[in-house]
């Protein structure tokens, strides 16, 4: 694949982003292992790309990722408080600031994003050139991930979904998790929207339909913190587990835990996941000035 040449270059227009290079890595990464079911992923490959710029003051902690269509990425740069742009090489071109720490990030539409902010509003962005913040929606609860599907965002705080409009406008609160402890860190939708995946801190993947009935919550006592969650456009769902090198994949219904995608080139501390469908890579991100990008 294209994206996968080794570049020295240095991109982007702007003389304070100097993207620090990017390293490949060939050896071995163990191979997914097989629980249960099939179409189990395998790393084939695994680099990694340096994130951080000038202006960064602390080590980047990223917390959201998305997916443009152009096939470049947009981090949220919960540590800096940043978005950071990379182009298809996962070299950082562009940086737009945030009036808070940001969390989630998800793509709209018509060039726009939507973030959410730990002063607990949505920050809508334009993501052409250099970034542009446009409209600030005060959400009157915490945001922490979101995602969004058919003209409607999905926004959770620790133990909350709700909807919103695709302009910010709250239209109700599709599920509450009473019945455990629980903190929400990111959410992820089935392909045709009928599933909903949120990563629960407490170690716990929840899954709800999207009437927002709750359908199963997965338990792992034995790793880490449950952080990032992305589906891979198969049936699947993929989850990060802060502490433990872990990447999981679990069963559309998440109830079956299918297979682990692990390896020393793995982030430690991992806090969210992005899939390309198109390429078959997911891109891990955390509490790390690099990220890994995995060639499945």
């Amino acid at each position: 694949m294209q994206r996968y040449k080794i570049l020295s270059l240095v991109v982007g227009a702007d003389r304070n982003i100097q993207p620090r290079g990017v390293t490949h890595n060939q050896a071995s990464i163990p191979s997914a292992q097989l629980f249960t079911g099939s179409n189990v992923w395998s790393v084939k490959d695994t680099r990694k790309s340096n994130i951080r710029v000038n202006g960064d003051t602390v080590r980047c902690c990223i917390e959201g990722c998305c997916l443009l269509p152009s096939g470049d990425i947009v981090l949220a740069d919960n540590g800096n408080h940043n978005l950071k742009k990379l182009n298809d090489m996962y070299q950082v071109i562009s940086v737009c600031y945030m009036s808070d720490k940001p969390y989630g990030v998800c793509y709209i539409d018509n060039n726009t994003a939507a973030v959410t902010l730990n002063s607990n509003k949505l920050q809508f962005v334009d993501i052409r050139g250099g970034m542009t913040l446009t409209k600030s929606v005060d959400a009157g609860h915490p945001c922490r991930g979101v995602t969004y599907l058919n003209n409607q965002l999905y926004v959770i705080d620790n133990r909350s979904v709700y909807i919103y409009s695709k302009d910010g406008i709250k239209q109700r609160i599709l599920y509450t998790h009473n019945f455990d402890m629980t903190s929400f860190k990111n959410i992820a939708l089935s392909d045709d929207g009928s599933l909903i995946y949120i990563s629960n801190w407490i170690r716990k993947l929840t899954t709800i339909d999207s009437s927002g009935n709750h359908l199963h919550t997965f338990t792992d006592s034995e790793s880490g913190e449950v952080s990032g969650v992305c589906v891979d456009g198969e049936g699947h769902v993929l989850v990060s587990y802060q502490g433990s090198y872990k990447i999981l994949q679990f069963s559309s219904d998440g109830k079956k835990k299918l297979g682990i995608i692990s390896g020393p080139d793995c982030i430690y501390w991992a806090r969210t996941l992005c899939f390309d469908k198109e390429n078959t890579t997911l891109v891990v991100a955390g509490a790390d000035d690099n990220i890994n990008v995995l060639k499945l």
